[in-house]
């Protein structure tokens, strides 16, 4: 995972469990996210990705990082020129013609989230609508996996849009994706757990008021991340 990945999923989970963050730890996150942050107003995911990639693959590392300020109550210079960066470049990063649900869904979601959260407009109504239409044509026959569940769930919960969700069959696909030690993989394959993978079936579960599985194995498991996040990333 990336350090912005790895900063965010600290703050979800101090802010889960209503912690402030360390004075310390504070200021080193802000540094870390004023190094971050392109000259453009985008956000990388490590200080040694590329600016110059694909505008869509920085959308979600923005998002984070306004989350992570919002944690901290903070509107600055900083997150104005984030929001005036995706301002700009919504449109060009949704892929209208043949959206994809996960990356596209996401996206919706996003936009949506953040119009709401910074009372700004990102789509038309009608563009919103043909978004909404094509995501829900592509969801019947796409593949099963976390990202996609949890694409959906926050779809229904920001637009309000009734994609069916059957939670027989997302408590069976995490059953049988979990991991000994409670944790799960990246894309539900292998036997190497991934923090964001797990964070999402966790929020999932917990959405759905599902069971949670292996669960003293899953505490020990998150207790030793939020360790190595504070040891590693910070």
């Amino acid at each position: 995972m990336g350090l912005l990945y790895d900063i965010w999923l600290y703050i979800e989970l101090l802010s889960e469990h209503k912690v402030n963050c360390p004075r310390e730890e504070k200021e080193l996150i802000l540094d870390l996210l004023e190094e971050m942050q392109s000259k453009e107003g985008f956000f990388r995911s490590n200080l040694s990705e590329s600016t110059s990639g694909n505008m869509s693959s920085y959308l979600l590392n923005t998002k984070m990082a306004l989350d992570i300020f919002s944690y901290f109550e903070i509107r600055n210079r900083q997150t104005d020129t984030a929001l005036n960066w995706i301002k700009q470049n919504t449109k060009n990063i949704i892929n209208f013609n043949n959206p994809d649900l996960i990356s596209d869904g996401s996206f919706l979601y996003i936009i949506s989230y953040l119009e709401n959260r910074y009372d700004i407009d990102l789509l038309s109504d009608t563009e919103l609508i043909e978004l909404t239409q094509k995501i829900k044509g592509i969801y019947p026959d796409y593949p099963d996996s976390i990202e996609k569940f949890d694409t959906v769930i926050n779809i229904n919960n920001s637009l309000n849009i009734g994609l069916s969700v059957n939670k027989k069959v997302i408590e069976n696909y995490l059953l049988s994706t979990q991991l000994k030690n409670g944790a799960f993989p990246l894309y539900g394959i292998g036997e190497r757990a991934d923090s964001l993978t797990t964070y999402l079936s966790i929020k999932t579960m917990k959405q759905l008021n599902l069971k949670i599985a292996h669960k003293d194995e899953l505490n020990k498991w998150l207790y030793d991340q939020i360790y190595k996040i504070l040891k590693i990333s910070i």
